[in-house]
Formats: structure tokens, C-alpha cells, sequence
């Protein structure tokens, strides 16, 4: 009997640890053990990422050049066969393992596994639901980050790296001394470019002992330090001015060639210029100084392969001064003079003035017989641009670019193709613009002005989001982030960072975001531009506001409220103030509704005052929210009608006014914010039963919806005709119009349900069903994925489950034979409807029901009118097109139509006058 009590009681102690370690690994040790992995691929190392468990370091050398891309360094790999197949061993184990039952512990051993067979897409996939499962744990997200790093490689997808780093932050959060998370956040931020690297490098040796890994961070600390002291222009200036005064050629070279670009914009925007002040001031000793500076620099970037176009400009004053021609030299010192001034009225954002200048300088310089006109002629393009004369925009950089002389100086037609780029693109033009940013990006390749090419990069992934091919922005975008540091402009790296932490929010990544963000607000801070710095704060607070933090969101705005006080314009103020209203606002929404409404309220009232239109369609819905809190529903319903009533003026008001600028509120932002004002509403009204009028707003967003179509229409466009579209029908009005046997399907996607409205002749039916828009959206995508790889199982699988969501909860209403009209909603505009397969009957909808589409109820009625309206006559004319020839480097995921040919030519033979286009 004792002997079995002590056996009882080791069981239980035995019983007990298990219990305390099960969440870990368990008693029976699982087949996800990390350590077996290790032991199978011995002393070597995995990847250039760092992965945890204890796998060893081995020295991975970094790619050679600079050639473009997501280039990490390469680790070789030297398994033996014992060890690739014991590894392989590990994988059949670990996939068998990873059921629907496995453990975190487990799902985190298959994705290494699987990240050491080379597959980070499977791995990603385990990680992502081991982490799910044990959210706490900061090994399972650095190991993520580390599948995310080495498939950004694999892949060339600089997504992943802002993948990757937010993984590292939030490892970091959970466990902030954590060697692999600091690791990988430190190879993320560096392979993204960003400054903030080298600190990063160093806290990975702060917190790692001596060791093999902290030696890798400090070469890499120290390397990106060196990187930072030698891009130091206003340290190497110096040196050129002295290079110049001593005669030493040599030096001079070597200083231009590391700062081309800045060498030439010093000479053509400071050096020329003070020499015409100098000379007409009767300063000859400082005007010889300046034009020895002028000639040594500018044949120094012509002699080292840049354009030469500053060398000969330089020449012909050095011709003219030493024939004597005074009258000549005059016109010469008042032309570059005058160019001298626009370019600081430029810099003081005094449009017109700068205007008025350079078009004296390109009279006088073109009278002089001076190359230098063409530049000044850029410049007033440049102006044109910005002040949204885009014909005359295109006229002037016509001047330049059709001129056969100028092929031979890239950087000005580099600077005049930039210009036309942008015009295209405020044009809605995007393939043209495309064209002009390629051609832009490889004259300045050729004038080896790297500067400019980073900047090209950046224009260039605006240019492809504009179209929809993120990928390939992204691809842009990292090139433009990696060369951030070579910028020597504060704007510039301002604008591209801005671009990245944007692009990285919209990826659904703030955490990253607001790292990226970070770095464009230090930017700003060394700049001393107080505009700079506010605006970057206040994006900062947006960030942050995402990211949750509120206290320091109000801190940021605090800060930007500061800022501005210091230049003295009030709307801005305001508006900030505003901004913390509205926050102050969030804080107290969930303890003090009340008071939160007060601060909500008088946010709009700021905001209207200001004419701040994004925030202000915002804080009408924190209004309706506030009331929502304190139950009283139908102030919520007059909040929200409000904002939408508001937000529909403005639109009204740009589409009438389409040759005005529209600043930067009417973007994605501004449409996401109007969208969220319907959804409350639609929410609302859903949860009352208020079918008819929940329609009626639908039907307002469908109608209002053309009008992002619209306000991509080019900005010259005299009369925009969706403007007859936008004004919605009533839901009794098109009760009483419906044709005979014709059903309307109308939809909205809300994040938790799908809305669904039938209407016929004299009826109006609202169904509500538990569906959140991400439901959807997902099938939609993998229909397309088992579209594009032929998978003819998956395919019918996704339109039989696209028809149970979209058709089966209204199927009750409707009767075989009658037309239906579909208004789809946000993703559903890609569902091919009559294509969805009913799972019991086995026929397509097509099959039972004539399909059409529309994009609004409002918009088919008008149809229906036109088309009566044509009954009776002989339409004769037609204007066909098929199979239409597009760049596949504007859009590399199109393909051509291989039916669309035979299909344009019988459309063509029903019309005798058509003209047909292939």
C-alpha cells in the first residue's frame, strides 16, 4: 500500500508538471520539437533571417552592386545528404502533425520546417495560424517575420518586408529583448532602406552577448554609418569651392562625380546667378571667382560622362566675356539673374512671381544665344503645372523635348519628361504618364543623377497604384525608399517616405506605417520647415490613431498645433484643433458619451469653418456613434443624414467645378470616409426594418459612386455627362417604373452583413444576411486564383458558394423566366452572376433568368428611357472595338483577348455603317 501511494504520488506530480508545461510542448515530448529541427540541419544557418531555437550563425555574404530588387544576403547552404534527408524526415512528420487539432507549439515547428525546405509560402500559412493560437507568443511572430523576409526575397515583393517588419514589432511588444525579433527588424528596416537601421543594428548588439550574430550587427551598424557621413553634401561643397580656388581638377572630379546632381543645381540655381549679381554690381574679383567655380564644376560633370549642357552654357559666357561683347553680357547676367530669383520664388511657393522670372530669363538667355534658354523654358513649364495649365504644360515641354539638339543633354530632358509625366497623370492619362516616367528615368540613368532617379522611382509607383498594379508599385516603391538616403532635398525625402508609410497603410500594416512615418517626421524636424513638420505630424497622429495609441495621438497633434502657431495661419490651426477635439472626443466615447459629443460637435463645426473636408465627413460619423452610445438612435440617423448631405454637396460642387483645383482632399481617403457615413446609416436602418429608406441611401451610394468614375475623367473635360446619373431615383418612383417581369437585385456589403433589396413592379423586399464583407471578398478572390490556374473543380465549387451567398436567400422571390438587374456592390462587381451554379439543381443562373448589370437602379431606368426612345429608328452606325492592343508594361496582369476579334467583327456586320477597330 505505501509503495503504491508513493507511486500515486509521483503520477500526479508528474500529472501536474505536464499540466504546467502542456502549453508549451507537453509531457510526451510532440512531434513539433523546434530542437530536432536544429540537430538536423547542424551547424548551419538557415537564411540571412534570423530564426529562433537556437540555430547556428554562419557569415552570409551580402550581393554584390546595387542591381534592383529585394537582394538579402545569401546564405550557403552545405547539408550533407544525411542531414537533407533527416530534415526531410521532419517535414512528412510535422505536415502529419499539423492537423486541425495541433497545438501552437506544433503549427510552429511545420512552418519552420517548411521555411527550411524551402517553402515560406506554406510556412507563412502555419506560422500565421500557430500565432493565431498562442497570440502571445513573440518567438512564433519573429519566426513569422522571418518566413515573410525570406520569401520578400524569394518572391522580389518589397511587401513583405513591411510584412515583416510589423511581425518584429509586434514580437518585440510581447518580448522586447527578444535577439531574433531585434535581428530581423534591424535586416527589414535596412532592406526597406530606412535610416532608422543603423540604431536598430545596434540595439541587436546591446542585447546580444559577444557573439557571431553581434559582430553581423556591428558591421552592418558601422557600414550604414559610413554610408551616412559620405552622402554629407554640405560637408563635400566646401571641399568643392576650395578644389576650385586651388585648381585641383582631380579633387573637383572626384566631388562631382559623388554629388552630380547636387553639383549641378549648385552651379545652375547659386554659382551662375551670383555671378550675374557680382558682375552687374561691378564686383569683378567675385564674379571671376564665381564663373572659375561655374566653368571647373560644369566641366567637371561633362568630362565625367554627365550632361554637358551646364559646360557649354558656361563656355559661351566665358566666349562672350573674353570677345568683349558687353551688350551680349548684360542680356547673360540679367537672364541668369532673373532665373537666380524664380528659382527662390519657386522655393517661397510664390508661383507667379517665379513665372515672371523665368520667362524674362529664357527672352534674354535665348537672345544671347544661350543653351541655358531651355532650361528656363522647363521652369515655366514647371509653373504651368502648377498652376494647372496643363495644354500650355504640354505645349512648352514640346519646345524642349521635339528639339533634336537637346537629345544629347539628358538631365533637361530628363526634368522636362518628369513634367510632362506629372501633367499626364492630372490628365488621367496614367499610361501616358508611364511612358514619360520611363523615358524620364532612363535619361537621367544616363546623366547618372541618382538623385532624380529615386525620385523617378516614386513617381513611378504612384503612377502604377493609379492603375491598380500594386505589386509593381511596390517594386517602384522600394527602389525609391532604398535611395532615400541619396536625396539631398528635404521634400523629397519627405514625399517619398510620406509615399511609403501611405502605401504601407493601405497594405493594412500601421504598425509599419507609423515606423516609416517616424523617419519623415525626423526629416521634417532637421529641416526646421515648420509646415513640414506639422503636416507630418498630423499624419504621424492619423498613424497613430490606428495604431490605437491615443495618448499619443494627441501628443503629435499637440505638437503640430505648435508648429503652426509659428507661421500664423488660422485655417490651419483651426484645423488641428479640430483633429483634437475629435480625438479628445474617442477617448470619452465609451466612458463620457455625453461629453464626448460636445467635443465631437464642435470637431465639425472647426471643420467647417476650415472647409477641412476629409475630416469633417468623419466627425458627423463620431457624432451619429456618440448618439448611438447614448441610445438615441434617430439623432444618429440626423448626424449621418447630415454628413452625407454635406459630403454630396461637395462632390456636386467638384464636378461642377472641374477646372478648379481640388486640392488634396477628393482621394482614396476622402471616398473611404463618405463610404463609412452610408454604411452606419445602412446599419442602421437594417437594425430598424426600414427596408424602403435603407434603399434609398443605397441607391444614393450606387448613384454617387460614378462620380469616382467621374473625377478621373481629365480635369479639361468642359461637361461631365455622368452628371445627369447622380441624381438618384426614389424607391416609389421606380416601384411605379419597373417593367413587367423584371426583377432589380440590388446589394450593399457592410463589414458584418450583406444587404440584398428586391424589387419588381409595386414591391420592395429587404433581405438581411450574416455576411461580412471579407467573407466575400475572399471568395471572389479565390474563384479568380482557381480562374487563373485552370482548376476546374475549385471553379464550380466558388460559383456554387457565390450563388448560396448571393442568390439562394432571395431565390423565394423570384419566379423562373423573369429578367433580372443586378446592382452589385464593391467586390461583387467582379462576380460573373450569370455563371453562378445553383449547388441543388445543377443550372447556372443564366439558364433560368436573363442577367444584366448596372451600375446603379438609377442609371437602368435612364437606359430603359433612352432605349425607347430609339425604338423605331434604324441605328446605322457603330463604333466597335476588340481585342485592344495595351503595354504589358502599364499592365503586366492583363492578357489579350483571343476571342474578342471574331466576336468585334459580328457585332460590326449587324451595324451597314460600322466602323471597326482591332
Amino acid at each position: 500500500m505505501k509503495t503504491d501511494r508513493v507511486l500515486t504520488k509521483r503520477r500526479l506530480s508528474a500529472w501536474m508538471v505536464c499540466l504546467a508545461v502542456l502549453s508549451w510542448s507537453g509531457c510526451n515530448r510532440p512531434p513539433g520539437d523546434i530542437a530536432d529541427l536544429v540537430r538536423a540541419f547542424g551547424g548551419h544557418r538557415p537564411a540571412a533571417a534570423r530564426l529562433t531555437g537556437g540555430f547556428a550563425h554562419e557569415p552570409c555574404p551580402e550581393p554584390l552592386g546595387e542591381a534592383p530588387g529585394v537582394r538579402l544576403p545569401r546564405c550557403p547552404q552545405r547539408l550533407d545528404r544525411s542531414a537533407a534527408r533527416e530534415v526531410s524526415r521532419q517535414l512528412v512528420r510535422l505536415r502529419a502533425a499539423a492537423g486541425p487539432q495541433a497545438d501552437a507549439a506544433t503549427l510552429h515547428a511545420a512552418g519552420l520546417a517548411e521555411l527550411l525546405a524551402g517553402s515560406p509560402e506554406r510556412a507563412i500559412r502555419r506560422l500565421t495560424e500557430a500565432s493565431s493560437r498562442a497570440p502571445a507568443d513573440a518567438t512564433i511572430l519573429s519566426d513569422l517575420a522571418a518566413a515573410y523576409l525570406i520569401r520578400a526575397d524569394a518572391r522580389d515583393d518589397a511587401r513583405d518586408l513591411v510584412r515583416a517588419l510589423t511581425r518584429t514589432l509586434e514580437a518585440l511588444q510581447r518580448d522586447s529583448s527578444l535577439r531574433e525579433a531585434l535581428f530581423n527588424k534591424a535586416l527589414a528596416l535596412e532592406s526597406l532602406g530606412l535610416r532608422s537601421a543603423a540604431v536598430a543594428w545596434r540595439d541587436v548588439s546591446r542585447f546580444e552577448p559577444a557573439s557571431e550574430w553581434t559582430a553581423e550587427a556591428q558591421s552592418h551598424a558601422e557600414r550604414l554609418a559610413q554610408e551616412a557621413l559620405a552622402r554629407r553634401w554640405r560637408v563635400a561643397l566646401s571641399g568643392l569651392e576650395q578644389a576650385s580656388q586651388q585648381g585641383d581638377v582631380a579633387g573637383t572630379r572626384a566631388i562631382v562625380a559623388k554629388f552630380p546632381q547636387a553639383c549641378r543645381l549648385f552651379v545652375e540655381e547659386e554659382v551662375l546667378p551670383g555671378w550675374a549679381v557680382a558682375y552687374r554690381a561691378g564686383r569683378g574679383s567675385e564674379a571671376r571667382a564665381r564663373l572659375a567655380l561655374a566653368m571647373s564644376a560644369a566641366n567637371a560633370l561633362r568630362e565625367t560622362g554627365r550632361d554637358p549642357l551646364l559646360a557649354v552654357a558656361v563656355a559661351h559666357v566665358a566666349t562672350v566675356q573674353r570677345d568683349g561683347d558687353t551688350a551680349k553680357l548684360d542680356l547673360l547676367a540679367v537672364g541668369f539673374a532673373a532665373y537666380g530669383t524664380g528659382v527662390e520664388a519657386y522655393a517661397a511657393n510664390q508661383i507667379e512671381q517665379a513665372v515672371e522670372h523665368f520667362e524674362k530669363a529664357r527672352r534674354l538667355l535665348t537672345v544671347a544665344g544661350s543653351p541655358f534658354a531651355w532650361w528656363a523654358t522647363v521652369q515655366l513649364a514647371n509653373g504651368d503645372y502648377r498652376r494647372e495649365k496643363y495644354a500650355e504644360t504640354l505645349a512648352r515641354l514640346a519646345e524642349v523635348t521635339d528639339q533634336p539638339r537637346t537629345a544629347v543633354y539628358p538631365s533637361l530632358r530628363g526634368r522636362a519628361l518628369w513634367i510632362e509625366g506629372v501633367t499626364r497623370i492630372s490628365l488621367a492619362q496614367p499610361a501616358d504618364a508611364l511612358r514619360a516616367y520611363r523615358l524620364s528615368l532612363a535619361s537621367f540613368q544616363a546623366a547618372q543623377e541618382q538623385e532624380s532617379e529615386v525620385t523617378l522611382h516614386a513617381l513611378l509607383a504612384d503612377a502604377l497604384d493609379y492603375i491598380g498594379e500594386e505589386r509593381a508599385a511596390w517594386q517602384q516603391r522600394h527602389l525609391a525608399l532604398r535611395g532615400v538616403r541619396l536625396l539631398q532635398s528635404p521634400r523629397r525625402r519627405l514625399a517619398v517616405l510620406a509615399d511609403g508609410a501611405a502605401a504601407a497603410l493601405r497594405l493594412g500594416e500601421p504598425e509599419s506605417a507609423l515606423h516609416i512615418q517616424e523617419e519623415a517626421v525626423n526629416v521634417a524636424r532637421r529641416s526646421g520647415d515648420s509646415l513640414d513638420l506639422a503636416e507630418g505630424l498630423r499624419v504621424r497622429a492619423a498613424i497613430q490613431l490606428q495604431c490605437r495609441d491615443q495618448q499619443s495621438t494627441i501628443a503629435s497633434l499637440r505638437e503640430a498645433e505648435r508648429e503652426l502657431k509659428k507661421l500664423g495661419d488660422p485655417a490651419l490651426e483651426q484645423a488641428v484643433a479640430g483633429d483634437l477635439l475629435d480625438i479628445e472626443g474617442r477617448l470619452l466615447l465609451t466612458t463620457d458619451p455625453r461629453r464626448a459629443l460636445r467635443q465631437f460637435t464642435a470637431a465639425t463645426r472647426a471643420f467647417e469653418e476650415t472647409d477641412f473636408r476629409v475630416r469633417l465627413a468623419e466627425s458627423y460619423l463620431h457624432q451619429a456613434l456618440a448618439h448611438l452610445t447614448l441610445k438615441a438612435p434617430s439623432h444618429a440617423q440626423a448626424a449621418l443624414d447630415a454628413g452625407i448631405s454635406r459630403v454630396e454637396s461637395e462632390w456636386q460642387w467638384t464636378l461642377t467645378h472641374r477646372s478648379q483645383s481640388l486640392g488634396d482632399d477628393f482621394g482614396r481617403s476622402y471616398t473611404d470616409k463618405r463610404r463609412r457615413l452610408f454604411d452606419e446609416m445602412l446599419r442602421l436602418l437594417t437594425h430598424q426594418a426600414q427596408g424602403r429608406l435603407a434603399f434609398d441611401y443605397a441607391e444614393r451610394l450606387h448613384s454617387w459612386s460614378l462620380l469616382d468614375q467621374a473625377l478621373r475623367l481629365p480635369v479639361s473635360a468642359s461637361r461631365a455627362p455622368v452628371l445627369d446619373t447622380v441624381r438618384p431615383i426614389h424607391h416609389q418612383a421606380l416601384l411605379d417604373q419597373l417593367p413587367l417581369r423584371t426583377v432589380l437585385l440590388e446589394y450593399a456589403q457592410l463589414d458584418d452583413r450583406l444587404i440584398t433589396w428586391t424589387l419588381r413592379r409595386g414591391s420592395l423586399r429587404m433581405t438581411v444576411t450574416p455576411l461580412g464583407q471579407n467573407a466575400l471578398d475572399d471568395q471572389v478572390k479565390r474563384f479568380y486564383a482557381a480562374l487563373a490556374a485552370g482548376q476546374s473543380a475549385s471553379i464550380e465549387q466558388s460559383l456554387a458558394m457565390l450563388h448560396s451567398f448571393l442568390i439562394a436567400p432571395v431565390l423565394r422571390d423570384l419566379s423562373r423566366g423573369e429578367t433580372l438587374v443586378i446592382v452589385p456592390d464593391r467586390s461583387l462587381a467582379a462576380v460573373p452572376f450569370s455563371a453562378l451554379r445553383d449547388r441543388s439543381t445543377r443550372r447556372f443562373l443564366v439558364q433560368d433568368f436573363p442577367v444584366s448589370l448596372a451600375p446603379s437602379a438609377t442609371l437602368y431606368l435612364q437606359a430603359l428611357r433612352r432605349d425607347r426612345s430609339l425604338a423605331g429608328q434604324r441605328v446605322r452606325r457603330a463604333l466597335v472595338f476588340g481585342d485592344p492592343d495595351f503595354d504589358p508594361h502599364v499592365f503586366p496582369g492583363l492578357r489579350r483577348l483571343s476571342g474578342a476579334v471574331a466576336e468585334a467583327i459580328a457585332v460590326a456586320s449587324l451595324y451597314p455603317d460600322s466602323h471597326l477597330l482591332l
